[in-house]
């Protein structure tokens, strides 16, 4: 339709029925891809510390709007009292939730759906038992069929129509909690009755650990690269599909970063040997013809072991056997790369510049009133680049008294250097 210039669909329904196509189309090739590696016995786990109650609290959200949309109620309950980290696994942890909650909700209507999250005391060997229920009071399953549930590609028998998008999959979701669940622990259990509800259960035992261990693994220290004053931040790509290298760049330019991109691993080492211009940050495609990913990371570690590297991928990282334990990427961005995902990335990688002296900030330029400071405010929270240099060009014209005061608000975006824009929009004070 939009070829044809058809009437009857906008540029913007048009694309936005192509990206949620294009998202659905790669959940189930995840799916199908998650469930042949468990069937291979290939799929690691990649353990991380993990900070509880803000993973709990995203998951509440996500469940309780798809809840919602269903008709039905949700509830988080939390017995014990949960430590501020552990480690473990937690994207497959909470695949492992996401398939539960989304068959709950694609067969209770009108219904409540629950979540429970139990704690154990901390074993001698600072083992931290975790339980986690998934509670629904919906249609139920027939114990002729409870045997079967389990197997791929079972989709169970329902009569209730479904508005997720993931009633439309493949029948893996429940064969992948399995597996993943006892890969992380002792397996999932079901208890169910017809016209009653059901209830999955699973354990997972951890290490606890305290917040102060939840830096990212492999982080370079912020003080080895702080933003330079004056000094646009470059990044530079390395993609060997040119469609995903530009969209790349595009996203990253939208940010206020000056981006450059090259076809391969080897591309990008030449790039960095040439030391001309200074980059801020690599991100990195894993598979690649002429020098992979993890290529780049051992030049990198040898040779730039101060500067970031963010690993790029639409499957999970393939680390070599070789690679030493203690060389990794900074960070790992899942292809497709949303705009949250990349934008918190970047705000974890490019830390901002260290807060002005106190003269400094009493020398600031005139600026609007408070009305306008929060709209500064709202945007600098939302992390949004792009429409706070917009705000400040606005300003500029609307104002002209207010001229230098947008220039410093533009500068420091460009920049992304959030804590002189929270200083300029009067939403932080200087300690001391």
């Amino acid at each position: 339709m939009l070829a044809r210039g058809s009437a009857g669909l906008s540029l913007q329904q048009g694309t936005t029925d192509i990206e949620r196509s294009g998202m659905r189309l790669l959940d189930l090739i995840e799916d199908l891809l998650d469930q042949s590696q468990l069937d291979a016995g290939r799929l690691s786990l990649s353990v991380k510390p993990l900070a509880l109650q803000p993973w709990l609290a995203e998951i509440e959200r996500a469940a309780r709007q798809m809840a919602e949309s269903a008709g039905n109620g949700f509830a988080l309950v939390v017995d014990g009292a949960l430590p501020s980290a552990v480690l473990t696994d937690g994207p497959r942890l909470r695949q492992i939730l996401d398939n539960l909650l989304s068959n709950a909700n694609r067969h209770t209507r009108q219904g409540q759906i629950t979540l429970h999250c139990g704690v154990g005391p901390t074993t001698p060997e600072g083992r931290l038992p975790l339980s986690f229920a998934v509670i629904d009071n919906g249609e139920g399953i027939a114990p002729a069929d409870l045997g079967g549930i389990f197997g791929p590609f079972h989709k169970g028998r329902t009569g209730l129509e479904s508005s997720d998008r993931r009633a439309s999959r493949l029948g893996l979701g429940l064969s992948i909690a399995r597996d993943l669940s006892r890969l992380m622990g002792q397996g999932l259990n079901v208890a169910s009755k017809l016209g009653v509800g059901t209830t999955f259960r699973f354990d997972v035992d951890c290490e606890q650990l305290d917040g102060t261990t939840l830096a990212p693994s492999g982080a370079t220290p912020s003080a080895e690269r702080q933003f330079r004053r004056g000094k646009g931040l470059r990044v530079l790509i390395a993609d060997d599909d040119p469609a995903a290298l530009r969209s790349l760049r595009d996203q990253l330019e939208a940010q206020g970063l000056a981006a450059h991109g090259v076809s391969s691993g080897q591309a990008l080492i030449a790039a960095l040997a040439q030391r001309q211009p200074d980059w801020d940050l690599v991100i990195t495609d894993q598979a690649m013809p002429d020098g992979d990913g993890w290529a780049v990371l051992r030049f990198l570690r040898q040779h730039h072991p101060t500067l970031p590297v963010v690993l790029m991928s639409a499957m999970a990282p393939q680390r070599p056997a070789d690679l030493p334990a203690d060389v990794d990427f900074d960070a790992f961005l899942s292809k497709p790369i949303l705009d949250a995902a990349l934008v918190d990335t970047l705000r974890a990688m490019l830390p901002p510049l260290a807060r002005r002296p106190a003269a400094a900030v009493a020398a600031s330029p005139a600026g609007p009133d408070a009305h306008r400071r929060g709209e500064l405010a709202a945007l600098v929270r939302a992390g949004r680049v792009t429409a706070i240099q917009q705000w400040g060009r606005q300003l500029a014209q609307q104002h002209p008294e207010f001229a230098a005061y947008a220039v410093e608000v533009e500068q420091k975006a460009q920049m992304l250097d959030f804590d002189a824009l929270e200083l300029l929009a009067g939403t932080t004070t200087l300690e001391g």
